[in-house]
């Protein structure tokens, strides 16, 4: 079939010859679980395909690879966003990753996005970093620049300030000085930094 598929609770596994290739939007709410263990070579996103997890209750089990496609991730500030499931979780450079803040917007620091499971004996975080990801945390998000690195298996998300940047969204233009700020956009990430570039 070729519409969306909402996991809103239970689990839903696919086996054999089970597929969701088709399905553009792929939801598993918090608390849910998506199994892809009985899937010979796991989950692999397709480009125009999108997986969004949501929340750190969030389950996956079996080898997940976001390929071409979108993954989106929401994260509490505290806990990470996902475990990692235990056939591993490979990431691409042309995979676009969302992450969008349920809590109070993030301070400068490092954050845990996705973790190894507690006691060991599951997968890691492997691939290569998205060139492209979008940072969404409250109406201070573009004072701070992002960057995501892979360390242990583990993603994290490394937050520092910025004194003043400008971040170009399609026709909207926002502008952060120090604790300032005149709009509320999120900011665009590529490779690590502001498409547009800013001034210190």
């Amino acid at each position: 079939y070729g519409g969306d598929t909402t996991v809103n609770a239970g689990t839903l596994a696919l086996a054999g010859s089970g597929s969701i290739a088709s399905s553009p939007n792929v939801f598993v709410a918090d608390g849910a679980t998506l199994d892809v263990s009985g899937l010979g070579g796991g989950l692999t996103l397709a480009a125009g395909q999108k997986l969004s997890l949501g929340g750190s209750g969030t389950t996956v089990n079996g080898a997940i690879n976001t390929g071409s496609g979108a993954c989106s991730l929401v994260f509490d500030g505290t806990n990470p966003a996902l475990t990692v499931p235990s056939g591993g979780l490979t990431l691409s450079s042309t995979t676009v990753l969302g992450i969008t803040t349920s809590g109070a917007p993030l301070s400068p620091g490092t954050y845990k996005l996705i973790a190894k499971p507690a006691g060991g004996g599951g997968g890691s975080v492997s691939g290569t970093l998205p060139t492209y990801a979008t940072v969404v945390s409250g109406a201070t998000t573009y004072k701070y620049a992002y960057a995501l690195s892979i360390s242990g298996g583990e993603l994290y998300l490394t937050v520092t300030a910025r004194d003043h940047c400008i971040v170009v969204m399609g026709s909207s233009v926002a502008h952060g000085y120090g604790s300032s700020s005149s709009t509320t956009v999120p900011n665009t990430l590529l490779n690590g930094s502001f498409t547009t570039g800013y001034a210190g």
